[in-house]
């Protein structure tokens, strides 16, 4: 575009010069004898509109340049805006495919624990008497899951004074261990947690939180497994 204006500019003053010059050809002895401020008003005046058609070109060019320079600014905006959205994009998918691999993971982590892992029960409910006052309280703890070593379970607070028995290896069967309390019955209800640790065939020792309860008007040692609850410790 600037080169369209500087052709037109030339011609434009190529022809006011022939102009100009075919009406002064004439009259070149008169432009002699002229004094230097006539001489100087009239150079002024013919050449002038020059002068000023070539303002009014470079002020069309340079705000056609300016237009340009502004369209070129908001074309690198709206890309620049695009660009961003794009890469927002790229990091939302990134993001949700994360995610997915580690929820993947955490399956995957779990599948692991549970083919590692017994599925222990422990059945209350055996009660007799032994003659002096005293009662016999029974549980069994079994385990339908992966077999397990160095089982022990733990009560807090202590039934009957008893708060460890050592249960050695459980196996996967349905048959059990049992667990025996000879106790007085309790007045009033008592309560605690139990505590089933074990190792596990991965070398980690777990521990699984049980509660129990004697009620005093039936006395039975109840067992009921909290919510999944596993501790790694040292071994």
């Amino acid at each position: 575009m600037g080169k369209v204006f500087g052709w037109l500019g030339a011609v434009l003053t190529a022809i006011y010069l022939l102009v100009m010059l075919k009406l002064v050809w004439g009259r070149v002895g008169t432009l002699q004898t002229m004094e230097l401020n006539a001489l100087g008003d009239f150079l002024a005046g013919a050449f002038g509109p020059v002068a000023f058609l070539w303002l009014v070109l470079g002020y069309i060019q340079q705000g056609q340049e300016l237009r340009q320079g502004t369209e070129a600014l908001i074309l690198q905006a709206k890309e620049l805006k695009n660009s961003v959205e794009q890469q927002a994009i790229i990091a939302t998918a990134t993001l949700e495919q994360t995610k997915s691999q580690r929820v993947a993971l955490d399956l995957q982590l779990r599948e692991i624990e549970r083919s590692i892992s017994p599925v222990l029960h422990v059945a209350g409910g055996s009660r007799s008497g032994v003659g002096d006052g005293r009662i016999k309280l029974g549980i069994k703890v079994s385990n339908t899951g992966v077999e397990v070593m160095d089982v022990s379970i733990n009560f807090e607070p202590p039934i009957a004074d008893i708060s460890t028995k050592k249960l050695g290896i459980l196996r996967n069967s349905t048959v059990g261990t049992g667990v025996e309390f000879l106790l007085f019955p309790p007045g009033e209800r008592v309560s605690g947690r139990c505590f089933i640790d074990y190792l596990r065939s991965d070398g980690k020792r777990i521990v699984e939180e049980f509660t129990y309860v004697i009620p005093p008007e039936n006395p039975l040692l109840l067992v009921e497994k909290c919510l999944p609850q596993y501790v790694d410790q040292a071994t």
